[in-house]
């Protein structure tokens, strides 16, 4: 009986330690991915800064018959290396 029991209780352990050693991996892998998306934003944040972005902004306005104002907006953004 007393054999049995810890028997019993062996194999719960392991399986015990098996599930922190899995969970413990997949925690590293996990930080692991993030460490390399975040150096992945970091580079590209770095390259758009070098850009040199242009923006140029166009308005017309006109006064219809009915004294109504009508307007018109046009923004063009340029990205030059």
């Amino acid at each position: 009986m007393l054999t049995a029991l810890g028997i019993i209780l062996f194999i719960i352990g392991c399986c015990i330690s098996s599930y922190e050693d899995t969970s413990y991996k997949a925690e590293r892998r996990e930080e692991e991915r993030h460490q390399e998306l975040m150096q992945a934003l970091s580079e590209s944040k770095r390259i758009n800064e070098t850009l040199v972005r242009t923006k140029k902004v166009r308005r017309r306005f006109v006064m219809d018959d009915d004294g109504y104002l009508l307007g018109e907006e046009i923004t063009e953004e340029e990205i030059e290396d």
